[in-house]
């Protein structure tokens, strides 16, 4: 299997073909506390990690993709490699009066100031690209499900599966 995700790094396009932003280079969000990766040294990092694909019934609630184009992925730091910074909590771990919403790289989203989560899991997304399959997504930590709010949801009925994104480290 990690021939396949391989196979998808190689094809990876160095920018993203909608934003002209580098695509496989963490910008924001969850990170490794210093790797500065460039789209090369990104490449080898991830060809680095020892990857197992997790199948729908191992995804938490609302990570698969509804028309099932993705497939998932998940491993371990490699050894030497600092624990990763996962940037993002479900909004049942967090304190709901340190959540708001604000404005955040793509939309109006959750966050909140509560200290980042340290591992050692890296997870990886593939899906098509034209008629190849890429790399669509990587970054330290496990898979949190999309769950569709508005920025208008208060945050009190925003259900407690939702991602928020965490704005400080311990």
């Amino acid at each position: 299997m990690t021939n396949f995700v391989t196979a998808a790094i190689s094809k990876s396009p160095v920018n993203n073909p909608q934003t002209g932003l580098p695509h496989l280079v963490r910008s924001a969000g969850s990170y490794i506390p210093g790797y500065c990766l460039t789209d090369s040294s990104a490449r080898e990092f991830l060809n680095a990690v020892v990857w197992v694909e997790r199948l729908k019934e191992e995804l938490p609630e609302g990570v698969w993709h509804p028309a099932g184009i993705c497939r998932y992925w998940q491993g371990i730091l490699p050894h030497g490699c600092p624990d990763g910074i996962q940037g993002v909590a479900l909004k049942k771990d967090v304190p709901e009066r340190l959540i708001s919403w604000a404005d955040g790289s793509h939309q109006r989203e959750l966050v909140a100031d509560f200290p980042l989560v340290r591992t050692r899991v890296i997870s990886l997304i593939t899906g098509p690209l034209g008629e190849d399959t890429v790399v669509w997504t990587w970054y330290p930590g496990h898979f949190t499900p999309f769950v569709p709010v508005t920025p208008d949801t208060p945050v009190k009925d925003v259900p407690g599966n939702a991602t928020v994104k965490l704005r400080w480290a311990s």
